[in-house]
């Protein structure tokens, strides 16, 4: 049986391993030989939402960002876009992750950051 404390300390630990896989991601830059071009298809590896108000899919070694209204100033060229369409790309991309589906993803590049624009649940 399952306790609690146990519960607890695994929410905790997925947070703080989330947290990490997304500060790295923004920290390292990506190299010319990691580029990749929008749309990009792939299966999804990991998706999550961040409290400072930014979410994160990780996708075919890439990390894709978008910036909900009223959260951090995203990156110059990278738009805010509604909690309500954040949402729904996440569930689309738990729902490939889940299956072992694959999502097409519109992005643009601002410096090192993926900015999402779109994800679609490919067939």
């Amino acid at each position: 049986m399952t306790t609690h404390r146990s519960l607890r300390r695994t929410s905790f630990v997925r947070g703080l391993l989330f947290t990490v896989i997304a500060t790295l991601a923004i920290i390292i830059p990506s190299s010319p030989a990691s580029a990749v071009t929008s749309p990009t298809t792939c299966a999804p590896t990991d998706v999550g939402y961040h409290s400072a108000g930014f979410s994160v899919l990780v996708c075919g070694g890439s990390s894709y960002f978008a910036w909900v209204t009223g959260g951090p100033t995203p990156p110059a060229g990278c738009g805010q876009v509604s909690m309500d369409t954040i949402k729904t790309w996440i569930s689309t991309a738990q729902a490939a992750l889940l299956a072992g589906k694959n999502v097409s993803i519109v992005f643009a590049t601002s410096g090192t950051n993926y900015c999402i624009s779109q994800v679609d649940l490919l067939q």
